[in-house]
C-alpha cells in the first residue's frame, strides 16, 4: 500500500507524547474505570514474574497510554482490543505494519511459529505462516542485551525473518521504520514465494506450522 507516504514521524511522537500525558491525567484524577482492571493485572503480573521493573503506577500509566492509542489510531475497526497489546510501543508498531499489511492477519504477543519465544507482533499469510517477527524493545532491555541476541540468532538459524526495533526508534522514527518493514516484508515473500494478503481479505488463519524457505 501506499498510504504510509502519508505519514509524519513527527506527528507520531507528538500523539505519542499527548497520549501519554492523557494517560497520567486519567491516572492522577483516579476515575478511569480501566484502572481497577490494570491494578488487578499489575498485581497478577507481579505474582507470576516478581522480578518485574515497574511499579503499579507506571504499568497503570503504560497501558492507559496503549489505550488512548489505540483510540487515536482507531484500532478497534481491526477487531483488535487494546488489552491485547503489553505496551504503547506494541500499539506503534502495529499502526506502522498496517499501512503494509492485512491488520486481520496481524498476531499480537503470540507464540512464534517454533514456540519457543513470545512475539510482540507476527506478520502472517492465510495458512498461517510467519512472514515477519517483530520484537518491539522498551527501556529494559538494555539490561538483557544478551537474551536479545540470543533470540535474535535464533531466529535467523530457523530462517524466519525477524527485526528488534527499540522504542525511541518506533516513536521518533516511525515512517522510517514502515519502509524498513516494507523491505522485510517483500524481502521474506520473495523468498518463501507468498502474495501480499490484500488480495484474500476474506481467508480464515489456518494453524499450520512455518514455510521454511527453501
Amino acid at each position: 500500500m501506499e498510504n504510509h507516504k502519508k505519514i509524519d514521524s513527527k506527528k507520531i511522537s507528538e500523539i505519542y507524547r499527548e497520549c501519554s500525558q492523557t494517560a497520567k491525567f486519567f491516572y492522577d484524577m483516579g476515575q478511569d474505570p480501566d484502572i481497577t482492571y490494570l491494578e488487578f493485572q499489575y498485581n497478577d503480573i507481579r505474582n507470576r514474574y516478581r522480578n518485574t521493573r515497574y511499579s503499579e503506577e507506571g504499568y497503570v500509566k503504560k497501558m492507559l497510554c496503549a489505550r488512548e492509542l489505540w483510540k487515536t489510531f482507531s484500532l478497534s475497526r481491526f477487531g483488535v482490543k487494546w488489552e491485547a497489546f503489553k505496551s504503547p510501543i506494541e500499539v506503534l508498531g502495529f499502526n506502522a505494519l498496517s499501512f503494509l499489511w492485512s491488520p486481520k492477519f496481524i498476531a499480537v504477543n503470540e507464540k512464534d511459529p517454533t514456540g519457543k519465544y513470545e512475539i510482540d507482533l507476527s506478520a502472517r499469510d492465510v495458512y498461517g505462516n510467519s512472514i515477519l517477527l517483530v520484537d518491539l524493545q522498551g527501556k529494559w532491555h538494555e539490561e538483557q542485551i544478551e537474551q536479545d541476541e540470543e533470540k535474535k540468532k535464533y531466529f535467523e538459524e530457523q530462517g524466519i525473518m525477524f527485526v528488534q526495533v527499540t522504542g525511541s526508534e518506533m516513536v521518533n522514527q516511525h515512517y522510517e521504520w514502515i519502509v524498513r518493514f516494507s523491505e522485510l516484508l517483500k524481502e521474506s515473500l520473495a523468498v518463501v514465494n507468498l502474495s501480499f494478503l490484500c488480495s484474500h481479505p476474506n481467508h480464515t488463519k489456518n494453524k499450520t506450522c512455518f514455510k521454511r524457505k527453501p
